[in-house]
């Protein structure tokens, strides 16, 4: 019942476009733009699960981080519970968070990956080679303008608009010339949607200090690692059996399990 009344709050959302863009100022540098995240269940269902994320957005940098990533550490910090496995009911054994900081003056972004007992991540370069499209249409009377880029593996369709000079848009998707409101695969297996957009008057900040900057192909090491073995802490007090039981689930999960950029589906 929880999850009807979830997605029927989702479809409300959708079908109202809560976007406040009359309290926009040119001025303003600090925004608050929420994305409401559409993808396939995993390569075996294909019904949709949803999911908000959130793009804070000030003058030199962004940051893109899940709702629930936020409510999930708002949690702990209350009940002063240290992060990582068992922390929270909403967190799954067999996943972990992903959070993007994308900085302006060098085109960076570094990925950070929420591994419990091992948080790592990796810089690169914002993909920048977009083809701008000459199709157009019009949401809530604002213009929206069409381009496409091939990013991890997938060819993707980001409609924009050039009213909103933020060259900003979900995960690691900026550079074009304005402020991307939806983006889709060919696939359509992911889809992002923006739903809110607000000015903000406080800046969104973060700990990374934690995290084991690597190369990529570390990182993919690391969450190899995790999915044949994702509670590493547990290895003493549970048996053989639990433990075969535990890798044989992670890896069956993971199998069937879409992302973003192919390079990570195991």
């Amino acid at each position: 019942m929880a999850g009807i009344n979830v997605a029927k709050n989702l479809l409300t959302l959708i079908m109202s476009l809560c976007i406040y863009v009359s309290s926009l100022c040119q001025d303003v540098k600090t925004f608050e733009v929420d994305y409401l995240l559409s993808r396939k269940s995993t390569k075996i269902d294909s019904s949709k699960v949803h999911e908000i994320f959130k793009l804070f957005v000030n003058e030199d940098h962004s940051i893109f981080i899940s709702k629930r990533k936020i409510e999930n550490d708002s949690i702990r910090e209350n009940l002063k519970m240290t992060k990582g496995f068992g922390t929270s009911n909403n967190i799954s054994l067999y996943s972990f968070e992903e959070t993007v900081l994308y900085k302006y003056p060098d085109n960076q972004v570094s990925l950070y990956m929420h591994i419990p007992h091992s948080p790592i991540g990796y810089n690169e370069k914002a993909p920048l080679d977009w083809k701008l499209l000459n199709d157009t249409k019009l949401v809530n009377n604002i213009v929206l303008n069409s381009a496409e880029i091939v990013f991890g593996g997938r060819k993707w369709h980001a409609w924009y608009s050039k009213e909103y000079s933020i060259n900003e848009g979900p995960y690691k998707f900026k550079n074009l010339p304005g402020l991307i409101f939806e983006i889709y695969d060919a696939e359509k297996i992911f889809s992002f949607k923006l739903i809110k957009i607000k000015n903000s008057n406080s800046v969104f900040n973060y700990n990374y200090k934690m995290f084991l900057i690597t190369s990529k192909d570390k990182c993919l090491d690391v969450v190899d690692t995790y999915i044949n073995n994702p509670a590493p802490q547990l290895t003493k007090i549970f048996t053989q059996e639990s433990r075969d039981r535990i890798k044989k689930n992670s890896i069956e999960k993971n199998k069937n399990k879409y992302h973003i950029e192919k390079d990570f589906e195991y």
